[in-house]
């Protein structure tokens, strides 16, 4: 998907805007959609080629959609303080006992 921007923008509106699309091989995203077997025809339309694919597009946008959301970056920002701060004890504590054994 990555490689393909024009595919990714067509198949993400069609799972989650429900547009249409005319199937037209001559256009190169449908056409590589279509190679991939990612996207097919049915009554002149292109769609997801089956529930497979449609369930791994979705969950792949999705994932994509969380990993760059605000809630989801601040999280991974404050599980890195926490993990530093749980770190910083660890090595003080270290500190300590080290220092108490000499």
């Amino acid at each position: 998907m990555a490689d393909y921007p024009e595919l990714r923008k067509i198949i993400y509106a069609i799972l989650f805007r429900g547009e249409s699309y005319p199937y037209n091989p001559d256009n190169f995203a449908i056409d590589i959609g279509a190679m991939f077997g990612f996207i097919t025809e049915r009554d002149g339309q292109a769609v997801v080629a089956n529930r497979i694919f449609e369930t791994r597009l979705y969950n792949l946008f999705l994932s994509e959609e969380v990993t760059k959301s605000i809630t989801y970056q601040t999280g991974e920002l404050e599980k890195n303080q926490f993990i530093k701060k749980i770190a910083e004890r660890l090595r003080d504590s270290s500190d300590r006992s080290a220092h108490s054994l000499r």
